[in-house]
């Protein structure tokens, strides 16, 4: 095993605002064992590196220290080119994150269909050789971006999710990703400044 792994499950736990007691009772263990596994005094057995990765949401491969990417999951982390994909991907990862965190499931759902629909739309126009103009999916995207939006503002009145969302815990929790949503939004923000009628 990689020496990486003491240290990735003591981050991990750090980067979630977590005590190590919360954390080891949540795992099933003891905080003294905890603390072993997190300075590299013992290693783990398998069963609680799975255990792990399930409990912080990352591929066994990124505890291990073999890969940089965080997994959401299981699924393989996405590679990217440039630093568009990549930025694209990170922000990807955030809404997934944050759609875990909150555990609403309409609006999880809402927001897959929203999403689906905007995939579809992309996926076609460049896989089809010729592809028509379907007003009636133009309706179908709108339809599940106002659900969505619906969902979005019913569960954003509550205090707990306010704090959850804020800019600060976003930035502390997620910082990469987070990073990425900014260049996202400073470049859509600028698209749609030069856009002229």
């Amino acid at each position: 095993m990689k020496t990486d792994f003491a240290s990735i499950l003591n981050n991990l736990r750090r980067e979630n605002n977590l005590s190590q007691k919360k954390a080891a009772d949540e795992l099933g263990i003891s905080q003294a064992l905890l603390s072993h596994y997190e300075n590299g005094v013992r290693e783990p057995r398998m069963e609680f590196i799975v255990k792990a990765c399930k409990y912080y949401g990352v591929s066994t491969d990124y505890i291990l220290g073999r890969t940089d990417e965080k997994s959401f999951d299981g699924k393989v982390a996405l590679h990217c080119s440039d630093d568009a994909q990549r930025r694209n991907a990170d922000s990807a990862a955030l809404i997934i994150s944050l759609l875990s965190e909150i555990g609403d499931e309409p609006l999880s759902s809402s927001a897959a269909r929203y999403i689906s629909f905007s995939v579809y739309t992309v996926l076609t126009a460049i896989c089809s050789p010729i592809t028509p103009y379907e007003p009636l999916l133009d309706a179908a995207l709108k339809t599940a971006e106002s659900i969505f939006m619906t969902n979005v503002r019913r569960v954003k009145g509550t205090a707990v999710i306010e704090e959850t969302l804020s800019e600060t815990a976003l930035r502390s929790k997620y910082p990469d990703q987070f990073t990425a949503y900014d260049a996202l939004c400073q470049s859509i923000n600028e698209a749609v400044a030069s856009m002229t009628f």
